[in-house]
């Protein structure tokens, strides 16, 4: 039996080794495609895919490959009720070769932000700032956002764990909430992120063009989380003072805390164990110099994209490579990043990226079948007539249709690649930019509400609290207002011609 388990588990490291070799094969030669344009690289990548995808699906279990699985078969069944040829399967599977590039090497660029000696400056940061529960939630909220565009997902953990330092840690709401909203709003914007990567390509879109407007909701977003958890704060605390007042007049002893309110019990529990006072010493030169990262990283990407001429997308993929490389080596670190590529990147990153793979090859499967086939056309004419072909009713009603599917468990990617697919600017009498922000929008918001989504279940987890509560119950009243405020101001930018 023991011979047996052995030779069962050096078949899956080969078979995970080999995965990865194909899997970041296939992102440097579709990044070099780009430049070379030859159909004969174009085919070996559209083979290393096939395979990689296919070992994705054998290695991924649960909810993703069951997603994927769907929607590959619903795309695959589209293509072949249309009769497509050959070529178009390819393209079909390419679709979002793009996306694909740039999360196998998107990782990459989570390695100076981990190993650059950044952590204890950000532990003293919130030591020093997060004084208060509202200022607790805002430097969380900013810093999961800030290190959402370089680290993806892994900001809320990572935030999380130099946010333990503040003695806030330990109210289970005002971390979760914080963690979970501040994610969300680096998915307004950043090129890092899937939300705009699929959005742009699926509307063909100008990143730099909707840059001004996805920081502007990013920002209006999360200042009504922060304005939200201040007035709830202040309501608390004024209602404990309250009670303190007649509890006086009764002549009964009660101890409140009045910063943190005892009324709140219910939200700390498990979560009070997140605290951890104690942090190091503030060094404003390392917090200086994680910033310079981020914006030389994203100036990088925007002159990159410029200058060269290609999709935004890979000049993500392009700079998450040599960006590390350069920054690594200026702080004298080139032997550290030496070895986290190795044991960080090579063996749990590469291999982690199998869901992305096997997920978005599906969506493009189906967004090619949805475009082939024309049924994106009859769903298009349905919608124009329900909504008597207005863009501020269709501009709801795909939020609402977005908010709804997300509180029942479908994942973001699923109505996006539909409602994409089937959508296009021009039949709805507006710009790309104004149909990928909206795309990006229903994203970004039903995410919070979703509690499947990957944000929703990280942050669950780390507060000890059920998904279902965090996203159905304390983020429903913040996705609402925010739904109406930037559908309003979507609609006024179309309104003003400037989206």
């Amino acid at each position: 039996m023991k011979h047996f388990l052995s030779q069962h588990k050096q078949i899956e490291d080969r078979l995970q080794t080999l995965r990865s070799v194909l899997t970041f094969c296939f992102g440097i030669g579709y990044i070099a495609n780009v430049f070379l344009a030859q159909p004969l690289l174009a085919l070996i990548n559209t083979i290393m895919l096939v395979l990689a995808v296919i070992l994705s699906f054998i290695a991924t279990k649960g909810s993703t490959r069951m997603i994927a699985a769907v929607l590959l078969f619903v795309g695959a069944f589209l293509l072949i009720y249309a009769q497509a040829p050959l070529d178009v399967w390819e393209k079909a599977l390419l679709e979002n070769g793009y996306l694909l590039a740039m999360f196998i090497m998107v990782p990459l660029i989570s390695l100076p932000v981990r190993y650059g000696g950044y952590n204890e400056s950000l532990e003293a940061l919130f030591e020093r700032f997060g004084n208060s529960e509202s200022r607790f939630y805002g430097l969380v909220s900013v810093m999961t956002a800030f290190l959402g565009v370089l680290v993806s997902i892994a900001s809320v953990p990572l935030t999380c764990e130099v946010a333990r330092s503040s003695r806030f840690a330990g109210n289970a709401r005002v971390l979760a909430t914080a963690l979970s909203r501040g994610f969300i709003t680096c998915l307004f914007w950043a090129p890092t992120t899937a939300t705009i990567a699929l959005s742009l390509q699926l509307t063909g879109a100008d990143w730099l063009s909707v840059l001004p407007f996805g920081l502007l909701f990013a920002i209006v977003a999360g200042f009504i989380g922060w304005v939200m958890t201040t007035l709830r704060e202040r309501f608390i605390i004024g209602r404990s003072r309250a009670q303190d007042s007649s509890n006086e007049r009764k002549g009964a002893s009660i101890d409140t805390d009045l910063e943190t309110g005892s009324s709140r019990s219910s939200d700390k529990g498990k979560g009070a164990g997140l605290s951890r006072p104690g942090a190091g010493a503030l060094d404003h030169k390392k917090i200086a110099e994680l910033i310079l990262f981020s914006v030389l990283y994203i100036v990088a990407v925007m002159l990159v994209g410029q200058c060269l001429g290609i999709s935004i997308i890979v000049a993500v993929a392009l700079m998450s490579i040599l960006i590390p490389i350069i920054w690594m080596a200026a702080i004298k670190r080139t032997v550290l990043f030496k070895q986290k590529v190795k044991e960080e990147y090579v063996a749990v990153k590469l291999p982690n990226v199998k869901g992305q793979m096997i997920l978005f090859t599906a969506a493009g499967v189906l967004a090619s079948g949805i475009s082939y086939s024309g049924v994106g056309e009859m769903a298009v004419t349905a919608l124009l007539q329900v909504t008597n072909e207005g863009v501020l009713a269709v501009t709801i009603l795909v939020m609402a249709l977005a908010l709804v599917c997300s509180a029942f468990g479908v994942h973001p990617l699923v109505y996006t690649t539909v409602i994409g697919g089937s959508l296009s600017a021009a039949q709805l009498g507006v710009s790309p930019v104004y149909l990928a922000l909206l795309l990006a929008m229903g994203w970004a918001l039903g995410n919070a509400v979703c509690p499947t989504s990957a944000n929703t279940i990280a942050v669950s987890q780390l507060v000890e609290r059920s998904p279902f509560k965090l996203a159905l119950n304390w983020n429903v009243s913040y996705v609402l207002v925010s739904t109406v405020i930037l559908i309003a101001l979507l609609w006024l930018g179309h309104c003003l011609a400037l989206c």
